[in-house]
């Protein structure tokens, strides 16, 4: 009597690994969540509250814009190194209004007060009120100019300003969570005076080809719901640059993607360890990270968008 056999060839092989290995990010990501929210709480402080184990001494919420050559570059240096270059490519010291959507805990909007001419004003707004409170209290207790920096509760995709109030809308790694991001567009388009800029720091989807789709498809979905980033928003960048000109824009944007996640997983695996030194989880996240540096979905893009009150189709 003859007995069937089946061995399974090298792609087959590859394949239940891949997969074995997915759903093994899956159930990580699941307890990580887990884990965050009875340790941390709900919300997106909670995530704060982790870089602020990572990077000590700021609370900013940013991946950083890393010297790629630099291996001795920490992540508040990066975090800086972001806010210079927005600062600089947006050209924000030769604006007197500026609206920051989306602030986070402010570390920019801080060293933003100290760095532009004392004539820049700068209005911070974010959905949470919490961190709004907490900024209202750094504020006071560091004597800072209401008349220079000033922040209040406010919706991105509802924005309660006169048309034209602005000459600077700015977005600093936050515009890829409005529901949708394209709303925020208008309304930032809506709030410039005519040539004004709206900057952005943001989140899109890397222009891949169609070769390994499923190797980034569930990746991709992982890493969005983590990151909080709605299916709307989950777009190439040739698109994203599109929903700009679409909503009225003169785009000029840079693609910094090599210089933003691969150097800050890196860093992130180096410093960040579990409480109570929980060395499995630690692995687990060391191999989650590796997973991430390999199969990034990912761009990271600058623009700095002039407003034409001739187009869009928003305006």
């Amino acid at each position: 009597m003859k007995t069937l056999s089946f061995t399974p060839n090298w792609l087959e092989l590859s394949l239940l690994c891949i997969l074995a290995g997915l759903l093994f990010t899956l159930l990580f990501l699941y307890l990580l969540c887990r884990w965050i929210k009875a340790t941390y709480g709900q919300g997106y402080e909670s995530f704060g509250e982790i870089l602020h184990q990572v990077n000590g001494k700021t609370r900013f919420m940013n991946f950083g814009l890393w010297n790629t050559n630099n291996h001795s570059e920490d992540l508040r240096s990066a975090n800086i190194n972001l806010v210079e270059y927005v600062q600089n490519f947006g050209q924000l010291a030769s604006k007197k209004n500026i609206l920051d959507v989306g602030i986070g805990y402010g570390e920019q909007d801080f060293y933003w007060e100290k760095s532009l001419p004392q004539n820049t004003r700068i209005l911070g707004i974010d959905i949470s009120e919490r961190q709004i409170e907490k900024i209202k209290q750094r504020i006071k207790h560091e004597n800072v100019d209401p008349n220079r920096f000033s922040v209040e509760v406010g919706n991105a995709v509802d924005l309660h300003y006169q048309s034209g109030e602005f000459d600077c809308v700015v977005s600093l790694e936050s515009a890829f969570h409005y529901l949708p991001r394209t709303a925020f567009f208008k309304e930032s388009h809506r709030v410039l005076q005519d040539h004004g800029h709206l900057v952005v720091a943001d989140i899109c989807l890397l222009n891949k080809d169609k070769a390994r789709p499923v190797l980034h498809y569930l990746p991709t979905l992982l890493s969005a719901g983590f990151m909080g980033i709605p299916k709307e928003n989950l777009v190439s960048i040739a698109t994203f640059k599109k929903q700009l000109e679409d909503a009225g824009y003169e785009v000029d944007l840079v693609d910094v993607t090599t210089r933003t996640y691969t150097p800050f997983y890196t860093y992130f695996g180096k410093n960040y360890r579990f409480p109570r030194g929980d060395w499995v989880m630690t692995w687990i996240l060391q191999a989650v990270l590796m997973m991430m540096k390999n199969l990034n979905p990912f761009a990271y893009v600058i623009c700095v968008c002039k407003k034409d009150h001739r187009r869009g189709r928003f305006a």
